[in-house]
This record gives structure tokens, sequence and C-alpha cells, in this order.
């Protein structure tokens, strides 16, 4: 049928949890999602240095050098010193390649369960970090996005920073996971392990996101998307679950850049 999305050549390594040999036998599974998720701790990490690190101090100097040379030595809403290199610069670097590791596995598990491929993956990714982060990274208040111009480039840029990390991110997770990789390699038991400690980002993002009654709504909407979807679908139990988790993936994607469009025309409207 239409709904069911068809299955390109792609990783298999980078496969659903929901498999029927997999709900039968936890060991395979925590062993799998142990992989998963340490590839996604290894390109969260690699995308947030080098696009929320060097790519951000990169963008501040461009920004820097486009705005009145009057803002030099200010504080940014940020704390960071307007056009200079300090220590507050190796922090950025450090934050969000840390950041980028803990938010990764719990990225990959999300990406573990959607079936198309990369590139339209890394797409979909990319465009919902982009809004949603950018929405919160852009602010009518203060003076980041008030003196420094023009205004275009500055929102522009810290939109392209989180969608460039999302983008790369899933590449580089589809990469580690490949077939025959290292990853795919790692003894079972070593990768059981490496599970129980990714529970820990991926319970943190599940209590944050249903701590919320605006996620608990996107997660609920999406979740019954998902299995409206899959109940039309033909094959078995297993098959079915694999594509309601496909369709509520997409579904969380969607209600995430919708949002993040919205909180970026609003904080727009208010800075011109």
């Amino acid at each position: 049928m239409w709904l069911v999305p068809a299955t390109p050549p792609r990783n298999d390594s980078v496969a659903s949890l929901v498999d029927g040999e997999g709900m039968k036998r936890w060991g395979v599974v925590l062993a799998r999602f142990g992989r998963i998720a340490l590839a996604g701790a290894i390109a969260g990490a690699a995308a947030g240095l080098l696009w929320g690190g060097i790519g951000g101090r990169i963008a501040m100097r461009v920004i820097f050098l486009t705005s009145d040379s009057s803002l030099s030595g200010l504080q940014s809403d940020d704390d960071f010193t307007i056009g200079q290199f300090t220590s507050a610069t190796m922090f950025l670097v450090m934050s969000t390649t840390i950041i980028g590791g803990f938010v990764g596995p719990v990225l990959a598990l999300l990406r573990s369960a959607v079936r198309d491929r990369t590139v339209i993956v890394a797409t979909g990714f990319a465009v919902a970090a982009g809004a949603f982060i950018g929405g919160i990274i852009v602010h009518a208040d203060g003076i980041d996005f008030r003196l420094l111009e023009p205004l275009t480039l500055t929102v522009g840029l810290f939109v392209l920073i989180p969608a460039g990390a999302a983008f790369t991110g899933v590449f580089v997770l589809d990469h580690l996971l490949r077939p025959n990789g290292r990853i795919a390699r790692l003894p079972a038991g070593l990768a059981m392990a490496i599970s129980a400690f990714a529970m820990f980002p991926v319970i943190m993002f599940t209590g944050a996101t249903v701590g919320t009654p605006l996620g608990i709504v996107v997660l609920a909407t999406a979740i019954s998307a998902g299995i409206g979807i899959a109940a039309f679908t033909s094959g078995d139990p297993a098959s079915r679950l694999r594509h309601a988790a496909h369709w509520v993936v997409w579904g969380v994607l969607v209600a995430v850049t919708t949002i993040g469009v919205i909180e970026l025309l609003r904080d727009l409207g208010e800075l011109t």
C-alpha cells in the first residue's frame, strides 16, 4: 500500500529495534541499542564540535565583522565578549561537544525507527532542528538580535548551525553503523553495558517531553497518527509496529518543525 514506506538499499545495522527476533530476545535488543547509542554519541559529539563549537565561533566572528565596530567588547546575551576570543569561546566548543554527545543517543534511537534513505532522514532532522533550536536561540529581548546586523544574516546563521549539525550527525551515524564496521563488530556484552548508560539521556528527554503540556500533545498526536497509519498496512504485528514507529518519528519531526517555525516568525515579527 502507498502508506507503507519502501525499504531502499541501506545500512541494515540502522534498523528498528522492534523486529520479531529482538522482541523475544532482550539481549539482542539491548546489544543493538547499545551500538546505536554509542554511534549516536560519537556522531552527536562530532556534529556538536564541528557546527556548534567551531561553526558557532565562525558565525559570531562573521556577524561581528558585519556589525557596527562600536559593539566590540560588549557582553552578548549568552555572556560572550563580542569580537574577542576568550575562555568563554573554549567553553562554547566544549559544551556543544558534550551536549551533542549527550543528545546523540536519543536522536540515533529515533533515526533507527525511520526506514528511509540517509539523505531523506538527514534532511528531515535538519529542518526540524533548524526550526526548533533556531526558534529557541533567536529571541527579541536582549542585544544579540537587535544590535548585531544584518538581522537576516544573524538569524540565518543560527538556524543553519543546528540544521547543519543534525544533517551531519545523521550521515556520520549511518556511516558508523555500516555493516562490518567497528561498532557493528562490538562485542555483545560491551554493547549491552553501553546500553545501560545510554538509558540516562533517553529517560531524561522522555521525562522532559512528557513534563510539559505541549510535549504531551505532540507525543500523543504523533503516536496516534503512527498507530492509525499502521492500522491500514498489511503484515504481521512486528511489521506493523515498525511502520507505526516510522510514522511516529516523522510525526514528531513535523510537529517540532511547526512549533519552531511559529516561534521564529513570532520573534522576527517583534524584531522587525
